[in-house]
């Protein structure tokens, strides 16, 4: 359960411009909810993780005729150049070993004039404290903390020009991040409170209330060459 998930998934299908003549390609599928999702939108949808018992559920869970799982890590993809429309991934940039050997192989198999879109965590010390990015960073295994031109500037290095005026923030205002980071942190306790907090952070995010922050979460796109 994820405060702005459904937000964040529309995002990325906005951004990419996901239609039902596409094949997409899900970076890091985890249990296989949000590929499901995507092939709703799409031709057929793929989703891909290095997870073995991730890949037996999504697989054992999901059987849509347009819908295949695949394990693997996105530093070594086993697809053809030039074979998806679309590349997508929710959260998942910042979690990889190599993220520039993961983004040569997301433009290897994107075709000439396919959309990457993708969701990137963006923590930093104006939009979260030192004490809870330790934490985040720990408990799910964050690599690294992109900043937002960083990402730009590795998209132009493998041949996707970047979309930096469609670019989406989420958790923007001050109280919206800070119940991101308590409910996140007691999901267990508070998930009865869930659908409160789904109210409250949208309140927040539309009033700006506790003042502006940079977003700590951020939806962007790119166009491969």
């Amino acid at each position: 359960f994820c405060l702005n998930r459904k937000k964040e998934f529309n995002s990325i299908v906005t951004l990419g411009k996901i239609n039902k003549t596409d094949s997409v390609l899900d970076i890091g599928s985890g249990e296989g909810y949000w590929t499901k999702e995507f092939s709703k939108r799409s031709k057929q949808a793929t989703g891909i993780d290095p997870d073995e018992k991730a890949i037996s559920d999504s697989r054992r869970f999901f059987k849509e005729a347009n819908l295949d799982f695949v394990k693997c890590a996105v530093e070594d993809l086993p697809f053809d150049q030039s074979t998806f429309d679309k590349v997508v991934s929710v959260s998942v940039i910042e979690h990889v070993e190599s993220q520039e050997k993961a983004l040569q192989e997301i433009s290897r198999v994107l075709k000439p004039g396919g959309i990457l879109s993708i969701s990137v965590d963006v923590l930093n010390e104006d939009n979260s404290t030192d004490e809870f990015r330790k934490w985040h960073q720990d408990k799910y295994f964050v690599t690294h903390y992109f900043e937002e031109k960083e990402i730009y500037k590795m998209f132009d290095e493998v041949g996707i020009k970047p979309n930096p005026d469609e670019t989406i923030g989420i958790y923007k205002s001050r109280l919206a991040g800070k119940l991101r980071s308590i409910f996140i942190r007691n999901r267990k306790l508070l998930l009865p409170f869930f659908p409160l907090f789904v109210i409250l952070v949208s309140l927040s995010e539309k009033l700006i209330i506790g003042g502006k922050q940079s977003p700590q979460i951020i939806i962007l796109s790119g166009v491969k060459n």
